[in-house]
């Protein structure tokens, strides 16, 4: 996902913060949160222990030939690759999630081609992941072309999920 806000003209002088430090400067300003000031610490622990719970669900954006798939890059300086992928809503269907998720990450509608039986399901830590496989065919060369925050890789580097025991990553991209 691109920071389309802070790379304007207009915008230069705004810095990337982390989650903690823009969590720092809200508990400085409001007021309402002065009496949790002294706590931010321990509270920021919990989102963070929190937020590795809620499930994420996304999609693995394959070619026509599924030879290639779509990986994107956060916006932070640093950020990894991985697929499309976010966290699941209250009372959001695994499908809508991930549906929401590559339109805001791609700009793609993946609702045509999502079929719901076709996914890999695993679990990192203690949250659970789900990533629909979906054939877009030509879109994805289409897309690189636009957009500087995805690559596209060899789908033979994806891990084989049969049996398999291990966590994996999916955000290491080896060929072009």
């Amino acid at each position: 996902m691109q920071d389309y806000v802070r790379s304007r003209p207009e915008n230069a002088e705004l810095r990337s913060l982390g989650l903690k430090e823009f969590t720092g400067l809200i508990f400085a300003s409001c007021p309402g949160l002065e009496p949790f000031r002294g706590s931010l610490e321990q509270i920021y622990a919990e989102f963070t222990e929190y937020k590795r719970t809620v499930p994420v669900r996304g999609a693995i954006l394959l070619n026509s030939t599924m030879t290639k798939c779509l990986l994107v890059r956060g916006f932070k300086e640093g950020s990894g690759w991985g697929f499309p992928k976010g966290k699941l809503s209250l009372n959001e269907s695994d499908e809508a999630c991930a549906i929401r998720e590559v339109l805001e990450e791609t700009g793609y509608d993946i609702t045509p081609k999502l079929n719901s039986k076709h996914f890999i399901e695993l679990k990192i830590g203690n949250q659970a992941t789900k990533l629909y496989i979906v054939v877009v065919g030509e879109f994805l060369e289409e897309y690189i072309l636009t957009n500087s925050t995805c690559c596209l890789t060899t789908a033979s580097v994806l891990p084989n999920f049969a049996g398999c025991r291990r966590r994996h990553s999916f955000c290491t991209p080896r060929d072009g």
